[in-house]
C-alpha cells in the first residue's frame, strides 16, 4: 500500500498525467477515484471517446479558427438566404396586393361611372317618356276624330299608330292615326289621296280644327292642328296603311319585354334628333329606323342576346297576314316561351347605350349586312334586296334594288328598306362619322350631358364634339 496523496495533489498528478498522454498520442487517459477524503491514482484502459469516463469528466476537443470562421460563416449566410427569401415574398405579396386593390380600384370607378351614366339616361327617360294623361288626351282626341268621319265612311276604323301606343313616344310626339276603310290594299298614290281628300273637305269647318294639309309621300298623310286645348297635338292621318297597325303591335311588345328597351330608345332618338340625323328629309333616319336599329341590336350586339325576335318566338301572333282589327296589345305574351329570355342579361343602361354606338361605328358592316329584326340576325343585303313580302324574290326590278343603297333595315312585315331615305353617300359618310365620334366621345366620358349637348352634322364641314 502506498502513501495516500492528498485531494489537490492526487487531481494535479492526475492532470499532468492527461496532458502528457494526449501530447504522446496515447488513447487511455488515468482515471481518478475519490474515497473520501483521500484519494488513489490508476491507470485505466479506456478507449477515449469510446465510454464516459468515471468521476471528473474529460473535456471535450477545442475547435480551431478556421473552423469556427467556417461555422459562422455558414450561419450567416443561412440567415441572409432566409432574410433575402423573406423580403422577397414580401415585396411580391405587396406587389400582387397593389395590383389587385388598384384593379379593383379602377373597376370600381369604371362601374360608378357607369352606374352615373345609367342613372342619367332612366332620369331623362322619364322626363320626356309620355306621360299616362298626355295618352288620354290624344285617346280622347281620337273619338272626336272618329265621330267626325263616322258620317263620311260608317264601317271606318281608327287606330293609333306609331310612338304614341308602341312605348316609344314622349310628351311632344305627333299622334299617328290609320284610317281603316276597308281589308284590301289601297293604291297609296291615287285611292289613299282620294280618301284623304274627302276627310279634309269633312273637317275643314269643325270649330277644333285650326289647320289641315295634305302631304304626298310614299304613305300620304293628312296633318291636322288643333285649337284649344289640343292646340299641342298634331295629327298625321293616313288611309288603310295596315302595315303601320302591325309594326305599332310589334314594337309595343318589344319595348315592354325588357325595361331597359324604352329608356336606350328614348335617348337614342334624342342624340340622333339634336346631331341632325332623325329626319327623313334631310336624307337621314325615320324614328322607326332608329327604334329597329336599337331592337336589333339588342337581339345581335349583346352577349347574351337582350331581346329574341319575337317574329319567330310568335309565328301566329306576329303573322304578316292577320285581319288587324284582331290585334290586341294588352294581351300579354306566353310566359312559358319567354322565360328563359327573362332576366339573362345583366349589362347596365350605360354599357347598352356605349356598346349602341360601339355596334354601329365599328363593328357592323354596312357593305355586306342588312338588319332583320324579323329573323334577329344580319342577312345578306344581296338577298334581302331581291326578297319579297311573299317569300319570292325581285329578279329584274331596278326599283326595289335601288331603296338598298346604303343603310338597310329590313321592314319586319313589308321587307322593304326603313332606311331608303338615306341615299345621299355624303350624308351616309357624315352619319357614319357621327357614330364614331359619339361613341369616342361617351366611351371617355360617360357623360349624357356631353353626349346630347352636340352640334348637328355637317356635310361639307367637319361635324363637332361636345358643346358646354
Amino acid at each position: 500500500m502506498g502513501s495516500p496523496y492528498s485531494l489537490c495533489e492526487a487531481e494535479s498528478f492526475a492532470s499532468s498525467v492527461t496532458s502528457g498522454l494526449q501530447s504522446s498520442g496515447n488513447t487511455t487517459a488515468p482515471s481518478v477515484t475519490t474515497t473520501g477524503t483521500g484519494a488513489t491514482v490508476s491507470v485505466a484502459t479506456t478507449t477515449a471517446f469510446a465510454a464516459e469516463p468515471t468521476g471528473v469528466p474529460t473535456a471535450s476537443p477545442t475547435p480551431s479558427t478556421s473552423q469556427l470562421s467556417r461555422v459562422v460563416q455558414y450561419e450567416i449566410s443561412e440567415m441572409d438566404v432566409g432574410l433575402i427569401l423573406f423580403v422577397y415574398i414580401y415585396l411580391l405579396v405587396f406587389f400582387y396586393l397593389t395590383l389587385f386593390f388598384n384593379e379593383a380600384t379602377n373597376k370600381f370607378t369604371f362601374y360608378c361611372f357607369l352606374l352615373q351614366l345609367s342613372e342619367e339616361i332612366w332620369h331623362y327617360h322619364n322626363s320626356i317618356t309620355q306621360s299616362e294623361k298626355m295618352l288620354n288626351r290624344k285617346l280622347h282626341l281620337r273619338d272626336l276624330l272618329y265621330y267626325s268621319i263616322c258620317p263620311v265612311f260608317p264601317m271606318c276604323g281608327l287606330y293609333v299608330v306609331g310612338s304614341s301606343l308602341n312605348g316609344f313616344g314622349n310628351n311632344t310626339s305627333d299622334m299617328d292615326l290609320c284610317l281603316m276603310i276597308t281589308n284590301k290594299d289601297l293604291d297609296q298614290k291615287t285611292d289613299a289621296v282620294v280618301v284623304l281628300n274627302m276627310i279634309l273637305s269633312t273637317l275643314q269647318h269643325t270649330e277644333w280644327v285650326s289647320h289641315q294639309k295634305l302631304i304626298l309621300a310614299k304613305v300620304p298623310i293628312l296633318r291636322i292642328k288643333f285649337a284649344a286645348p289640343f292646340s299641342d297635338i298634331t295629327v298625321d292621318l293616313n288611309a288603310n296603311n295596315s302595315v303601320a297597325i302591325k309594326n305599332t303591335h310589334l314594337l309595343c311588345y318589344y319595348s315592354s319585354f325588357d325595361w331597359r328597351v324604352r329608356p336606350l330608345v328614348s335617348v337614342v332618338k334624342e342624340w340622333a334628333k339634336r346631331k341632325g340625323i332623325n329626319d327623313a328629309n334631310r336624307s337621314s333616319f325615320t324614328s322607326y329606323s332608329l327604334v329597329l336599329m336599337v331592337i336589333h341590336y339588342l337581339q345581335c350586339g349583346t352577349e347574351p342576346s337582350v331581346l329574341p325576335s319575337l317574329q319567330q318566338m310568335f309565328p301566329r301572333r306576329f303573322a304578316n297576314k292577320c285581319d288587324v282589327r284582331t290585334l290586341n296589345v294588352t294581351v300579354p305574351l306566353e310566359s312559358s316561351a319567354i322565360s328563359e329570355w327573362q332576366y339573362t342579361g345583366k349589362l347596365t343602361l350605360g354599357e347598352l347605350l356605349i356598346g349602341f354606338l360601339d355596334y354601329y361605328a365599328n363593328k357592323f358592316d354596312y357593305d355586306r349586312d342588312a338588319i332583320s329584326v324579323r329573323l334577329g340576325k344580319r342577312i345578306d343585303r344581296a338577298v334581302i334586296a331581291r326578297q319579297r313580302p311573299n317569300g319570292g324574290y325581285q329578279q329584274n326590278n331596278t326599283h326595289w334594288r335601288s331603296q338598298w343603297r346604303c343603310i338597310c333595315i329590313e321592314e319586319p312585315f313589308t321587307y322593304s328598306n326603313t332606311a331608303h331615305s338615306i341615299y345621299d353617300e355624303m350624308v351616309f359618310d357624315a352619319i357614319k362619322t357621327a357614330f364614331r365620334e359619339a361613341h369616342k366621345e361617351l366611351d371617355a366620358t360617360r357623360d349624357l350631358h356631353c353626349l346630347l349637348n352636340c352640334q348637328p352634322i355637317s356635310v361639307n364641314a367637319p361635324m363637332g364634339g361636345c358643346v358646354e
